[in-house]
């Protein structure tokens, strides 16, 4: 694990540009590329058909190399992204492995942290399989792979950006707001009309807005090393006391287990009813006046 040492860089938000925004997806050609210089169907060999002689003269790698990135052949336009490797899956299951968050992997290899989940979940049950000497599906990644446009993992992978935020269902509607002209008005301004924590906070990667100010402040890299380590830090432990909060509240009771449910049994007390759920009125009950008799 030596060669996965301390980040000494943190990828730029503004680096982070998305692979399936960088290239254009060439479409199939209306008719397949042949031979030059040769008419096919007059030129072929007695005993050929036409449609055999116009397949054989198609030039299947170009064919192919146009086609990567466009997965169906009558739907040219569609822009598929792009997916990972089998070595990028193994280098994200390997940065777990050597005790690192998902945050920071997912900073590191340019991947959403859903998707650094996900392979991760994945590799667990892959070699469990594979201890439990199961075969695996390989065909199908093959297929796959050979359909779609792969990212390969690389020093400074740019394979998504992790910076997007998803469109918050307050801000489809309008919102007018009248400030005066030298009032300054930026993004938490915004997030405060409409409701919403900044940008800045939301995104998933905040953490990367603060190593870009200190970048600005001219900050060395081992004080943003030693920032990022004592976040890291802070982070585990407000999630380690958080599930140990939730331990402790499942395993109070007794817990009782049927087919179809789980019950969890909590001593109850049953004294001072009244007190916590009020009196009932008496003013229903027989014997009692109704009237009052006095004036206080």
């Amino acid at each position: 694990m030596k060669k996965f040492g301390g980040r000494l860089d943190v990828p730029r938000p503004r680096d982070n540009v998305p692979v399936y925004l960088s290239y254009e997806p060439a479409p199939l050609p209306t008719r397949f590329p042949v031979a030059k210089g040769s008419d096919v169907c007059r030129n072929r060999s007695p005993g050929v058909s036409r449609k055999q002689a116009k397949r054989d003269a198609v030039d299947w790698t170009q064919v192919t190399d146009q086609a990567r990135h466009s997965p169906f052949p009558t739907n040219a336009s569609f822009k598929v992204h792009p997916v990972i490797s089998t070595e990028f899956r193994e280098q994200i299951y390997l940065r777990m492995k050597a005790d690192r968050s998902v945050r920071r992997i997912s900073a590191e290899v340019n991947c959403e942290l859903e998707r650094v989940a996900a392979v991760i979940r994945l590799k667990e049950i892959e070699k469990r399989w594979i201890e439990e000497k199961r075969p695996l599906c390989t065909e199908m990644q093959t297929r796959v792979h050979a359909m779609m446009p792969v990212s390969h993992y690389s020093t400074f992978p740019q394979h998504e950006s992790i910076t997007d935020l998803r469109i918050h269902s307050a801000t489809n509607n309008q919102l007018f707001l009248s400030v005066p002209e030298s009032m300054p008005f930026n993004r938490k301004d915004a997030g405060e009309a409409l409701g919403l924590l900044p940008a800045d906070v939301r995104m998933p990667h905040s953490e990367l807005i603060e190593v870009e100010k200190m970048k600005l402040d001219g900050a060395d890299v081992q004080t943003m090393v030693k920032v990022e380590m004592e976040r890291e830090q802070r982070e585990a432990e407000e999630t380690k006391a958080k599930r140990e909060r939730r331990e402790k509240r499942l395993g109070a009771g007794k817990v009782v287990e049927t087919e179809r449910f789980r019950f969890r049994l909590k001593p109850a007390n049953a004294a001072a009813v009244g007190h916590r759920y009020g009196v009932p009125a008496e003013d229903r009950k027989r014997g009692i006046n109704k009237i009052p008799t006095r004036v206080l």
